[in-house]
């Protein structure tokens, strides 16, 4: 009474192994980075990168350059996934490592109501948990005249 495995059930196996291992080791390196997400200090608002992406330098918004900090809602059909995004003096040049003009057409489709300009400079708040009254606390000690909208449904 021998058992015997199939080949292509063991390339399966081997293939999904290295499929879902390698998923749970990208994760761990992510959770144990810590990547920035959003910072508020006395420089302005700060918005992070990817998880899975470098620190961007330049993402910092000056408060000079600062006319609202937004909170919105995209709806993912099976739920919501919450921004924070920053609404920026008009004319001013992109942040490094903005959207391009068709990533920002779809978000503009995904996101009805939210102009390019806050979507290029949002964050998602996934990983982290968003604290709209310290969020509020941070702006009135850096910037009281920058108000905070919540345009979460």
């Amino acid at each position: 009474m021998g058992y015997t495995v199939r080949s292509e059930y063991l390339v399966m196996s081997i293939f999904l192994v290295g499929l879902f291992g390698g998923g749970a080791v990208t994760f761990l390196i992510v959770m144990a980075r810590g990547n920035l997400a959003l910072r508020v200090d006395s420089e302005g608002v700060t918005v992070g990168s990817s998880p899975l992406g470098r620190e961007i330098p330049g993402r910092t918004v000056p408060w000079s350059d600062i006319q609202a900090i937004v909170m919105f809602t995209q709806n993912t059909g099976k739920g919501t996934m919450n921004y924070v995004g920053v609404m920026r003096q008009p004319g001013l040049e992109p942040l490094p490592a903005s959207p391009g003009p068709r990533a920002l057409r779809a978000s503009e489709w995904l996101i009805p109501g939210i102009s390019r300009d806050i979507l290029a400079t949002s964050v998602p708040v996934n990983g982290w948990s968003l604290d709209k009254e310290r969020l509020s606390q941070a702006i009135k000690l850096n910037a009281p005249r920058v108000p905070l909208w919540d345009r979460r449904r």
